[in-house]
């Protein structure tokens, strides 16, 4: 603690105790899931580039950003539950995409392969969703004929 003198309008002088600020820590984003597979990704527009470390994010002008590509999902053991269980020809289309986000994070093409997984996740949940109407339907068409045939 100090102390100041303050002089009012009234020329009363009174002392003024004051107290540090207290200390901060700075506020550090949260950290990445450490990876073997890492990838580089310029951005032209902004004629800079931006690095994103395994530990913790740091912005600069003139760095390189890597990014993990472990953590994009290819949801290729979905697909192959969709191609024998739900939606055949849906299930092919999200298998496929699951194929080709697996060869773009090889090549270390994130964008394509983030756009890749989320087209295999799209069909996926479509064919799922269509599998399980049908399997409500078929279910419901089948009580209905035992219904009927048992008023017979």
């Amino acid at each position: 603690m100090s102390t100041v003198t303050d002089l009012s309008k009234d020329q009363i002088r009174e002392d003024v105790f004051t107290k540090e600020p207290p200390q901060y820590s700075p506020l550090h984003p949260k950290s990445m899931k450490h990876s073997s597979t890492s990838s580089t990704v310029r951005q032209p527009q902004s004629k800079s580039t931006f690095s994103v470390n395994c530990g913790r994010v740091f912005v600069a002008p003139h760095q390189i950003i890597t990014q993990s590509t472990v953590q994009i999902k290819s949801y290729k053991s979905w697909s192959i539950f969709n191609i024998l269980c739900c939606c055949l020809w849906l299930g092919c289309y999200a298998y496929y995409y699951s194929i080709v986000t697996n060869d773009l994070k090889e090549r270390g093409d994130i964008r394509g392969a983030l756009n890749a997984s989320n087209k295999a996740r799209k069909f996926n949940i479509i064919s799922t969703v269509i599998g399980i109407i049908f399997i409500f339907i078929t279910i419901l068409i089948i009580i209905v004929r035992l219904y009927i045939e048992s008023l017979i």
